[in-house]
């Protein structure tokens, strides 16, 4: 199932990285004596990945002082900031910690000679880190931390509210119906607060802070994030009539329920948002993985006759014995387990009862309020061609003029080089100038990274 997946992506490609310094001479510092050149500071440079690529480090004290430090690390031109590391420790001039990298920890180590930060990445081959420290940032924003009230659900969440004189345009970042924090839309947050712009960004149900489940029908999300945009609409800060929605991927269904809602929506942005009913969608995600396994055209269109005869049937509300039945049918098959079918007792299959005959077409079609696609050419969990049918047809019958699909060359699924994990180029600047038409913006504040 599609889900914005930018900083999952660089994780993957950092997975294979060990950096190994030689540090000589130096001896264990007791904790309560962190030296004071380290604790707090920001570190900035390249690390030399086939052509440079930026990247950012600051090693900041934690809540309970420079004892308990804690480190973030930066990848703008990737679209992740404040990636947290654990396990840190400090000897002398020397920092290791660890990255949380596909579910597991990723030992990270640096030395520090004078206000530079040298070292060796491993990835297969060695890659060379070399960051310069710099003043750290004053953020031309303020963070306040609240917890939005939607039905039982308590939205803990954080509001970016840029110094610039108000009231504020405002964007929502919401989620799919997986247990993501708020940090997964930290690097876009951050850059629009830059442009004078507030933030909303959430942790979702089950996630962080959120209680709850998020693994709940499209409705029921699109009430988070309504809820998230009614109290910005009562906050004398933001300018109430320009809240928008920022969703990725799967959360682009969810949009397309917020905004034919609510009269408050003022405009949507998604990336890699589909245009296609969520079965259509998945059924050409499937087809998409059994062409990369090599299978036959014959094989291919068996499996896709029977995925989507077997979801349909989950869809309608056939019983569980009844979907298994036409499970055992294919069971031996050897593309069975390439189609993703969900299981009898899983919350996939529950899920699946849910949401498996929507479609996002009866909603977009009645919606008139400014609505940007970005996608990537090579995206093969959202069919380009065919979401952008899907979109234009609908706004079409519903006559709304300002809708726009973009798409990039050489990018996937989350608008990410398929050869590089950086953001396709143009992303940034087409997105905030996009944006910034479509809002009314007090003097604002320079652009970060």
């Amino acid at each position: 199932m599609i889900r914005q997946r930018s900083a999952r992506r660089l994780a993957a490609c950092l997975s294979g990285w060990v950096v190994a310094l030689a540090v000589g001479g130096a001896s264990r510092l007791d904790a309560q004596n962190f030296p004071s050149s380290i604790v707090p500071s920001r570190w900035e440079g390249e690390a030399s990945l086939g052509a440079p690529l930026r990247i950012g480090l600051s090693i900041l004290a934690g809540p309970k002082g420079p004892s308990d430090p804690v480190v973030l690390l930066d990848v703008p031109e990737s679209g992740v900031m404040d990636l947290a590391g654990s396990a840190i420790t400090i000897e002398g001039d020397s920092v290791r910690f660890s990255m949380p990298v596909r579910g597991t920890l990723v030992p990270f180590a640096a030395g520090i000679h004078g206000n530079e930060m040298v070292g060796t990445a491993n990835m297969g081959a060695p890659v060379r880190i070399h960051l310069a420290r710099v003043p750290i940032p004053v953020l031309p924003y303020r963070i306040e931390e609240i917890t939005i009230q939607h039905d039982s659900i308590r939205l803990a969440s954080s509001l970016y509210l840029p110094t610039t004189p108000g009231p504020h345009p405002a964007i929502v970042f919401h989620h799919g119906a997986y247990a993501d924090t708020r940090n997964v839309w930290r690097f876009w947050a951050d850059h629009f607060a830059r442009m004078g712009i507030a933030t909303l960004v959430y942790d979702n149900r089950g996630a962080g802070k959120t209680n709850g489940n998020p693994h709940v029908g499209f409705e029921d999300l699109a009430g988070d994030a309504l809820a998230c945009v009614a109290h910005l609409k009562a906050d004398a800060r933001i300018r109430g009539t320009e809240i928008g929605l920022f969703s990725g991927s799967q959360g682009g269904w969810v949009a397309s329920v917020a905004a034919v809602r609510s009269s408050d929506v003022a405009f949507v942005v998604m990336i890699a948002g589909p245009g296609e009913p969520v079965g259509r969608n998945v059924l050409r995600e499937s087809e998409s993985m059994l062409r990369a396994a090599k299978f036959t055209a014959g094989d291919i269109a068996k499996a896709l006759a029977a995925k989507q005869r077997i979801e349909a049937r989950i869809a309608s509300g056939a019983s569980d014995d009844e979907i298994d039945r036409s499970l055992a049918e294919i069971q031996g098959e050897r593309w069975a387990e390439y189609i993703g079918i969900p299981q009898r007792g899983t919350w996939q299959r529950t899920w699946w009862r849910q949401i498996g005959a929507f479609d996002p077409s009866a909603n977009w079609s009645r919606v008139h309020i400014p609505v940007l696609v970005l996608e990537g050419a090579l995206d093969t969990q959202v069919p380009v061609a065919d979401s952008h049918a899907a979109f234009a047809q609908a706004f079409g019958k519903a006559g709304n003029p300002d809708f726009s699909f973009l798409v990039f060359n050489g990018a996937g699924h989350g608008l990410e080089l398929e050869t590089r994990p950086v953001l396709a180029a143009g992303v940034v600047p087409t997105l905030s100038a996009w944006v910034r038409n479509h809002v009314t913006l007090t003097p604002t504040p320079a652009l970060g990274p």
